[in-house]
């Protein structure tokens, strides 16, 4: 049986979808962190707290589709996905969507604000994990890796200048991103050992 038209294969994905994991791991766990320290409502009721943000129970089931009124409901917000914590952010704690267009459509040359770079982030998500026919190259993902690294401190950096942050909590923040990364670039490292062994085993020398 042949291989379908324009069908691409997992090892051909491969770096694609290590990127993605990279991206997911370290976004929600920024998205979370964020969300943490900017809230300021009570933890263990947050969906009144952005119930009352809402304005009215109209618009807070048009904000908020079903699912996401039971996680609100349950306040588990550390297992939450970075869609709805991006929610969130702009309905609770005060992060808006980018105003300017060009923000949207070329967010590298915009203003590094923290609304500017989560939103970033969060795009990068959604393109990622959308886009079936995306395919990295070996240098394409360490690349992107690296930019996931930079795009991560400056979030940091830009959550630090909005405000106080316990440095020990930024610094594990950071060792936390650094771990999921260079978990990533050893997976691919083993990845390549393993196959240079077959190879080996394979020729018999």
């Amino acid at each position: 049986m042949g291989r379908p038209v324009a069908f691409v294969t997992f090892r051909e994905r491969l770096n694609t979808l290590r990127v993605q994991h990279a991206v997911i791991q370290c976004g929600q766990r920024l998205m979370v962190f964020v969300f943490t320290i900017l809230f300021e409502g009570d933890t263990t009721d947050i969906k009144n707290y952005v119930l009352s943000n809402s304005g009215s129970k109209s618009q807070y089931s048009k904000s908020f589709a079903e699912p996401e009124q039971d996680k609100l409901e349950t306040g588990d917000y550390k297992t939450w996905n970075m869609s709805l914590l991006y929610k969130l952010l702009q309905n609770s704690c005060g992060l808006q969507y980018p105003i300017d267009k060009k923000c949207v459509q070329f967010p590298n040359q915009c203003e590094e604000t923290l609304e500017n770079l989560l939103h970033q982030l969060k795009e990068w998500k959604n393109e990622i994990t959308t886009n079936f026919d995306l395919i990295l190259t070996r240098e394409e993902m360490e690349t992107s890796l690296e930019n996931l690294k930079d795009l991560s401190i400056k979030i940091l950096v830009a959550l630090s200048d909005k405000v106080h942050i316990n440095q020990s909590e930024s610094e594990n923040m950071s060792q936390v991103i650094e771990y999921i990364i260079k978990d990533v670039k050893q997976s691919v490292n083993e990845s390549k050992s393993s196959s240079k062994c077959l190879q080996i085993n394979a020729t018999g020398t």
